[in-house]
């Protein structure tokens, strides 16, 4: 187990911690003085989505992916990029991947609500 733990927790620095251009001034975890094991912040998905949530019927809305990543892929229909347009309710995921090979995903859920005629 302590193998596991250590593997999870290398993928965490190289994911999570190291400094990324745009994401604020990070610097890399120091080891721990009696172990020499990283010390690991956990903090949330540098990936979000951004756009209206919600849509009346036969209207579409826009769907961004936000963060800094080098690529963008939604598991709809296979369109490659930042945006996504959206014309029907559901769960919309967006996977970023940076340019270090790392990969982030994240969901969003359109709802569809009446609006007046």
């Amino acid at each position: 187990m302590r193998n596991k733990n250590f593997l999870f927790q290398a993928f965490l620095l190289i994911c999570f911690a190291m400094p990324q251009v745009g994401w604020g001034q990070e610097t890399p975890p120091l080891p721990a003085p009696s172990t020499g094991v990283p010390i690991i912040v956990e903090r949330g998905s540098p990936l979000t989505i951004s756009g209206n949530t919600e849509i009346c019927p036969g209207t579409e809305t826009i769907l961004k992916a936000e963060g800094e990543f080098e690529s963008f892929s939604w598991d709809r229909g296979g369109v490659q990029g930042r945006y996504l347009k959206v014309t029907e309710p559901g769960k919309y995921e967006v996977t970023g991947k940076t340019k270090g090979g790392c990969t982030f995903t994240t969901t969003v859920t359109v709802r569809l609500r009446p609006c007046p005629v």
